[in-house]
């Protein structure tokens, strides 16, 4: 019985150190843009030490840079945030995110102890390059590229849709080449998967894995599907 009330409490006082440490009190902060209403940025800070950042923190675009109206009473759209995170005793913690524009991310991760870990994606090219870092590791990693071929104007007017089947040679430095058709759809849509396969292979020698690839052969599919 001694034993177990000792153990109780050994607990009982890390509930509270941990509470202590954890669950401190906070007040909000809203800087607004000079000569405006609209807020700038919105965080928390801790009450025992204003100067410190403790909870979540958004980052604002300025909606005039936008021709955005702000309607009386809503002095912040949600959709104008630049940049969103948590701080924790004045450390980034936890995933971060910053966009480009509104609604469109330009970069994201994970911050521990106020250092990048594991993989942070970047946005390139409008969208079509995804960069990868693992920060963890220290290395780069393999790129996600989404490139869309061009749909012909007269073949949409003509109704035509279905797939094209493109074939690739794979380079030892992680470049492709060598590109032929093996399931065709039309002339144009055709030409235009080849165009697209041109593009994307500028894009892997542009910002593909630091290590290289085993040469051979591949394949892709391209689909032409008319809008409903």
């Amino acid at each position: 019985m001694k034993i177990l009330y000792l153990i109780l409490s050994f607990v009982f006082c890390c509930c509270l150190f941990w509470q202590s440490a954890c669950a401190q009190e906070t007040g909000s902060v809203k800087v607004k843009f000079k000569d405006s209403r609209q807020f700038q940025e919105v965080y928390e800070v801790l009450k025992s030490n204003k100067g410190i950042k403790h909870g979540v923190y958004t980052l604002y675009f300025n909606a005039t840079a936008y021709d955005i109206e702000l309607k009386k009473g809503d002095p912040q759209p949600v959709e104008l945030i630049r940049q969103k995170g948590n701080f924790v005793n004045g450390k980034k913690e936890g995933e971060w995110i910053t966009y480009a524009y509104p609604n469109v991310i330009e970069s994201k991760g994970v911050y521990q102890d106020n250092k990048k870990t594991g993989i942070w994606e970047t946005r390139k090219e409008n969208g079509q390059v995804t960069e990868r870092f693992d920060y963890t590791n220290n290395k780069k990693v393999a790129p996600v590229i989404r490139i869309n071929a061009v749909y012909p104007r007269e073949e949409e007017k003509a109704g035509v849709q279905g797939k094209v089947i493109v074939k690739f040679h794979v380079n030892s430095d992680c470049s492709i080449g060598q590109f032929s058709i093996e399931k065709g759809l039309s002339a144009a849509c055709d030409q235009a998967s080849l165009e697209s396969m041109v593009k994307y292979n500028e894009f892997l020698k542009k910002y593909g894995p630091a290590e290289g690839c085993e040469a051979g052969e591949g394949k892709i599919l391209i689909h032409f599907i008319l809008p409903e």
